[in-house]
C-alpha cells in the first residue's frame, strides 16, 4: 500500500470520528451546519440519494432485518412487512430497532476513496502531458488535441470539487445521524470496497483497469552501448 492510500481513509475517518464526538458532547445543534440537518436538504437528496438505492441496500436492509423488528402501533398490519428495512419502517411511521447501517458513510467513504485514486491518476497523467522539449517555436496544436488538454485541466478541478463535497457531507452525516457503531458500520463496508479493488486484489487480477501510480513511466537505466572489453586470446605455447 502506498502512503498516500494510507492517509486518505485516515482523514476520511477522522471526519467520522471527530464529528461524532462533536455530536456525543451536544455541541453539534447549535453549529451553523445545523440547517443540513436535513434528510430533505438539496444536498442530500440531488447528490447523496442518488447514489445511495444503487448501492449494497439489500446487504444492508439485511442487516437491519437481522438485528430488529418494525413497530409502528398505528399500523401492525404493515410493520410486520415493513420488518426487512428500516426505510420502509420510517415511511409508515413506526421506528425501526435493528441496526441501520449508515448508507451515507458507506456511499461517501467508498466514493471519496475512489475519486482520490482517479483523481490521483488524473494529476500524474497531466504530469506527462508536457514532456521537455527542445528550445524553438511550437507548432499550434490541433483543435481535438486542444481540447484533450482543456479536459485535462478542468477534470483534477471537477474531481477535487467533488471530493471536497464528499468530505463536507460526510461531516454532516457524522454530527447529525445515526449512532456510532452504525457510522463506523458504513465506514467498514465503505473501506472493505475500495480495499478490495484497489489495494487487494485488483493490483494482481486488473492491473489495466487501475489507475497508473506512475512507477511505470519510469523505465529502468539504459544499459551501456559499450560491451565488456574481451578478454585477450591467451598465447599458444613454444613447444
Amino acid at each position: 500500500m502506498r502512503h498516500d492510500q494510507a492517509a486518505a481513509p485516515a482523514v476520511l475517518l477522522g471526519i467520522v470520528l471527530g464529528g461524532a464526538a462533536v455530536a456525543a458532547v451536544g455541541i453539534a445543534p447549535h453549529l451553523p451546519l445545523a440547517a443540513f440537518n436535513d434528510r430533505r436538504s438539496f444536498l442530500n437528496v440531488y447528490f447523496v440519494k442518488a447514489g445511495w438505492p444503487l448501492l449494497a441496500t439489500p446487504l444492508f436492509d439485511a442487516v437491519a432485518a437481522a438485528t430488529g423488528t418494525c413497530s409502528a402501533p398505528s399500523n401492525p398490519a404493515a410493520a410486520a412487512a415493513a420488518a426487512a428495512s428500516p426505510t420502509a419502517c420510517r415511511r409508515i411511521g413506526g421506528s425501526h430497532s435493528g441496526v441501520d447501517v449508515s448508507g451515507h458513510c458507506f456511499l461517501l467513504i467508498h466514493s471519496s476513496l475512489v475519486i482520490f485514486e482517479e483523481l490521483r491518476a488524473v494529476l500524474v497523467a497531466a504530469s506527462r502531458s508536457h514532456p521537455d522539449r527542445a528550445p524553438g517555436p511550437a507548432s499550434p496544436p490541433a483543435p481535438l488535441a486542444a481540447a484533450a488538454q482543456i479536459a485535462l485541466h478542468a477534470l483534477p478541478a471537477a474531481l477535487a470539487l467533488l471530493l471536497a463535497l464528499w468530505c463536507f457531507m460526510l461531516a454532516i452525516t457524522a454530527l447529525y445521524f445515526h449512532s456510532l457503531a452504525e457510522k463506523l458500520l458504513g465506514c467498514a463496508f465503505g473501506l472493505a470496497f475500495w480495499l478490495a479493488f484497489y489495494v487487494v486484489i485488483g493490483p494482481a487480477a486488473f492491473p489495466a483497469l487501475l489507475p497508473d501510480d506512475g512507477r511505470s513511466a519510469s523505465a529502468a537505466p539504459d544499459a551501456p552501448d559499450s560491451k565488456p572489453p574481451a578478454r585477450p586470446a591467451k598465447s599458444a605455447k613454444s613447444e
